[in-house]
């Protein structure tokens, strides 16, 4: 599971229940359009709760298997439990989401730029060594050597 899909389940399950479906039926709906690893988990839900599991239940043990599910499984759990509305706490998480995203992408990014660093001083550091430390010893050595005495 990767935590683009579940921002993608989080966009998707925001979507439907901005137009009034509840959760159960979100989840449902959702389900087919998600990604593999994504739509595997949902199903696996879906499947518990069909078996008779509450779906707070179902929920709680896809947050332990997975990790990443955490937020989104919290929010749903709390909804269900109490009755608020979801709609603006998934817009929150979708959010913190997209930063988590951004801040991966981000120092993915500054790796590369000190990486790339690596070879070009792999090639310059010789290169300055033999056009500049190199006749600066090899003068002082061969002064060294001459000098009258």
């Amino acid at each position: 599971m990767t935590i683009a899909g579940v921002m993608e389940t989080t966009q998707f399950l925001r979507m439907c229940l901005g137009i009034g479906m509840t959760i159960l039926d979100g989840l449902t709906f959702i389900c087919p359009q998600l990604p593999t690893t994504a739509r595997i988990d949902i199903e696996s839900v879906l499947a518990q709760f069909k078996l008779g599991k509450p779906l707070t239940l179902a929920l709680d043990s896809l947050a332990s298997r997975s990790p990443l599910w955490l937020g989104l499984t919290d929010s749903l759990i709390a909804a269900l439990i109490t009755g608020s509305p979801i709609h603006d706490q998934l817009a929150e998480l979708e959010q913190a989401t997209k930063t988590s995203l951004d801040m991966a992408k981000l120092n993915r990014i500054k790796s590369v730029a000190v990486k790339s660093v690596l070879p070009l001083g792999l090639c310059f550091l010789p290169a300055f060594i033999l056009l500049a430390v190199l006749p600066l010893v090899a003068g002082l050595v061969a002064n060294f050597f001459n000098y009258p005495q």
